[in-house]
């Protein structure tokens, strides 16, 4: 009989003999079933597990340690506000610009009327000698043609003693004709001349002495 059927049957054994104990039944001498002591021994055929047969667990490693988090750097402090630009007031509009004066022009030369008249150069001198250079040039008549003299507004000079000086004088038509030197050239015959005089304070220039009749 194998040991697996031994075993069974002793355990059968042990549980009738408890059985018949409880019950008050003795056991039969004769019965193939045979009391079993109570601090009877059952064998197995399996060895009893101990702590020393026991095969010691695997130790498990320590799970690894992470890293330490970086440290984040420390928030920027805010950037200070820029105060707004002052506004800058529009710049001032320019004065509008002046009306450009009309340069006069030459008057054209009269058609047939000749150079032939020399030109009258005493700026500076005195009033007379502009009315002699004149008498000179168209004779001391009354009412003469050769030239047509404008007498300008006087020039009021307070260093002036006594006496009127010629301050300027201009013609209405250039000297020519063109096409001769410069130094040549002549006045046309009914060029209007121009011509203002220095005087001192209260005085007025000597008339023209072809007008007053002297």
């Amino acid at each position: 009989m194998s040991a697996h059927g031994q075993r069974a049957r002793l355990i059968c054994s042990v549980l009738l003999s408890a059985l018949a104990i409880s019950c008050g039944s003795p056991v039969d001498p004769g019965s193939p079933i045979k009391a079993v002591p109570s601090d009877a021994v059952v064998p197995t055929s399996e060895p009893a597990l101990t702590s020393s047969s026991l095969a010691p667990a695997p130790e498990v490693p320590p799970a690894p340690r992470l890293p330490p988090a970086p440290r984040l750097p420390a928030p920027r402090p805010p950037a200070p506000e820029v105060p707004p630009a002052p506004e800058v007031p529009p710049a001032p509009r320019p004065p509008p610009a002046p009306t450009p004066v009309p340069t006069p022009t030459s008057a054209p030369p009269r058609p047939g009327a000749p150079y032939d008249i020399a030109a009258i150069d005493v700026v500076g001198g005195p009033a007379d000698a502009f009315w002699s250079s004149v008498d000179d040039r168209c004779g001391n008549t009354r009412g003469r043609k050769c030239l047509t003299i404008i007498v300008g507004q006087t020039v009021v000079d307070n260093d002036l003693v006594e006496g009127c000086l010629v301050d300027s004088i201009s013609y209405d038509r250039p000297l020519g004709p063109p096409e001769i030197p410069e130094e040549e050239k002549k006045l046309q015959r009914g060029t209007k001349v121009t011509v203002v005089f220095r005087c001192p304070p209260d005085t007025t220039p000597p008339p023209d002495p072809a007008r007053s009749g002297r």
